[in-house]
C-alpha cells in the first residue's frame, strides 16, 4: 500500500492528532511487507510444528496398539505352534501292529513245572522268558537290520479266547489303542544274541488265556518290530486263601464236632441219674 503523507497532517481536534499518527503507523506496519512475510512464515512454522505432533501422537498410539496386540499374537503363534507340534508328534507316533515286521523268536515255560501243563497260578509261578533275533531274519535280512533296536519289551498279552466278549480286552491294529497287551512284564537292552528273565506272575494277574509279546523298540521308544509265543499259558487268579486259613478252618471244625460229641454224653448221663434217682 502507497504511504500517503498528507495523512500525517494536523487536526483541529488537538490531542485526536496523535492518536491519528499512532493508528496509521500500526496501520502501515501491519501491512508492510515483512511483517507479512514473518507472520507467513510463523504460520508455517506452527503448520509444520501441529502436523509433526500430530503425526507423533498417530506413531505414538499405533506403537501403543502394537504393543497391547504382541502378547496376545505371541500367544496365538504359541498355540498355533504348540497344536502343528502335536499333530505331527500324533502322525508320527502311530503305529500299526500289522506294519511291524516279526524278527524275533520268542519262547516262555513255567519255572521247575514237569511234566509242563501250562497252568500257572498267580502270585506264586514264576515264568521264565527268552528271546533272540529269529534265524529267518538273520540270514534273509541284510546287514544292520536291528541297527536301529535299542531295548526289547515284554508284555503278557490275553489269548484271542479270552477277549470273546471282552471289550477292554480287544485287540486294535493301531499300538496306541490297543488293550491286548496291557500288563508289562520287562524291558530289556537289546543285543542279537537274545536275553532272558524271570517273571514272577503278580497276584494282580486276572485268570485267563495268556501269550508273551516282546516288541522292539528304537531309540525313541517306537515299536519298530516284534516276536510272540506260540503255546499259551493258562493262570489261575489268586482265590484269597491261604493255607493257614484252611489249617484253621479245619481245627475249628474238629473242635466243633468233639464238642458237640461231649455236651451229648453229658446230657445222656445226666439222664440216666435222673432215671436212678425215681
Amino acid at each position: 500500500m502507497p504511504f500517503d503523507s498528507t495523512r500525517l497532517a494536523p487536526t483541529t481536534f488537538g490531542n485526536f492528532q496523535s492518536s491519528s499518527v499512532s493508528l496509521d503507523l500500526c496501520l502501515i506496519a501491519k501491512f508492510s511487507p515483512s511483517y507479512i512475510q514473518s507472520r507467513l512464515e510463523s504460520s508455517s512454522l506452527s503448520a509444520i510444528r501441529h502436523h509433526s505432533a500430530a503425526a507423533a501422537a498417530a506413531a505414538a498410539t499405533r506403537s501403543q496398539a502394537l504393543s497391547a496386540m504382541a502378547p496376545a499374537m505371541g500367544q496365538s503363534l504359541l498355540c498355533g505352534a504348540w497344536v502343528l507340534f502335536a499333530l505331527l508328534s500324533f502322525v508320527d507316533a502311530t503305529v500299526l501292529f500289522s506294519t511291524l515286521p516279526r524278527t524275533l523268536a520268542v519262547e516262555d515255560e513255567i519255572q521247575d513245572q514237569v511234566p509242563a501243563m501250562g497252568l500257572a497260578k498267580a502270585g506264586d509261578d514264576h515264568l521264565v522268558i527268552r528271546w533272540v533275533l529269529n534265524a529267518t531274519a538273520q540270514e534273509a535280512a541284510a546287514p544292520g537290520l536291528d541297527a536301529s533296536y535299542e531295548k526289547v519289551s515284554l508284555k503278557l498279552c490275553y489269548a484271542p479266547v479270552s477277549q470273546v466278549e471282552r471289550g477292554w480286552r480287544k485287540k486294535n491294529d493301531d499300538l496306541h489303542k490297543d488293550k491286548t497287551c496291557s500288563k508289562a512284564i520287562a524291558t530289556q537292552k537289546y543285543t542279537s544274541l537274545g536275553n532272558s528273565t524271570v517273571w514272577r506272575i503278580t497276584k494282580d494277574v486276572p485268570g485267563a488265556v495268556y501269550f508273551v509279546r516282546a516288541y522292539v523298540l528304537n531309540s525313541n521308544g517306537t515299536q519298530v518290530a516284534y516276536g510272540q509265543t506260540r503255546n499259551l499259558i493258562t493262570i489261575e487268579p489268586i482265590s484269597g486263601r491261604h493255607a493257614s486259613i484252611d489249617v484253621a478252618a479245619a481245627i475249628f471244625s474238629a473242635f466243633s464236632v468233639g464238642s458237640l460229641i461231649f455236651f451229648l454224653a453229658l446230657e445222656n448221663m445226666r439222664g440216666k441219674r435222673s432215671s436212678g434217682n425215681k
